[in-house]
């Protein structure tokens, strides 16, 4: 059997956003032009990358063990095509990296949001965003219809941006100006009520039968559910957050933001 030694096997790994950046621009995104790099040394943007701890699936034969799930750190790229798997030695140190990645993203994303709202004015309609980042969509993640492999949770990944008026999902981070017009869904903030986990279950007769969510019970945890009321009754979509902290932040826009839409708001129209 033939053997080929690769030069150098960190070729592979990471997203590059030295091309198709769309609307971002290396300075909007924080990336330096040049970087002092070795052959065997590989450069990855945090920028709008998901990050999650431990196997989403932990009935796993390759998982099954607890301890060895709460020490994987998955970084998941922001089109979704490439994820990079850590595992730290211990829980200590899986907290303290977890912890300084997700501070970093959250860092990067807050800069960006300032450039980027210079640029997306127009095609959001004037619409300024608040806040963006990946939230799991637990609609996705509890379908017994799909099959993933233990760390393979893409599909149930969301990016969500909450402007002053709306709230977008999209299926990956938006690079151009066609994507940020075709959201897979949006809502207007003045028909969304966010449900923090510490609430009641929300029990099926009191959801639109036509939800595809409806047989779906908040899980506890870092969870929220948001409810919205469309032509075609109410409707629930569900979400996990990594942290209780990003529980809070995402609590202080969705809500704010519905409050500050109500109260900028002068009249309203219901069709017969």
């Amino acid at each position: 059997m033939p053997f080929f030694r690769k030069a150098c096997v960190l070729t592979d790994f990471g997203w590059d956003f030295s091309s198709g950046l769309g609307l971002f621009s290396r300075s909007l995104v924080d990336e330096p032009e040049q970087v002092m790099r070795q052959k065997d040394t590989k450069v990855i943007p945090l920028f709008a990358s998901h990050v999650t701890r431990g196997s989403l699936d932990n009935n796993s034969t390759e998982f099954e063990s607890g301890r060895i799930s709460s020490r994987i750190i998955q970084i998941t790229s922001p089109d979704k095509k490439d994820s990079l798997v850590l595992r730290a030695p211990n829980d200590n140190q899986t907290s303290a990296w977890f912890s300084a990645i997700v501070s970093c993203i959250c860092t990067l994303n807050a800069k960006a949001i300032v450039g980027l709202n210079q640029v997306v004015v127009d095609t959001l309609d004037g619409a300024a965003i608040q806040y963006l980042g990946w939230l799991t969509d637990m609609s996705c993640a509890r379908s017994p219809t799909i099959s993933r492999s233990p760390l393979d949770n893409s599909c149930s990944r969301t990016f969500v941006v909450v402007t002053d008026r709306d709230i977008l999902l999209f299926s990956k981070v938006p690079w151009t100006r066609d994507e940020w017009l075709s959201p897979s869904d949006s809502f207007s903030l003045l028909h969304v009520r966010f449900i923090p986990n510490s609430c009641s279950p929300v029990s099926s007769s009191d959801m639109s039968s036509s939800s595809p969510s409806s047989s779906i019970t908040p899980p506890s945890g870092t969870s929220f559910s948001l409810r919205i009321g469309t032509q075609s009754g109410i409707q629930y979509k569900f979400f996990r957050t990594e942290t209780q902290s990003d529980l809070t932040v995402w609590a202080k826009f969705i809500v704010k933001g519905s409050h500050d839409v109500a109260m900028s708001t002068r009249e309203v129209a219901f069709g017969m």
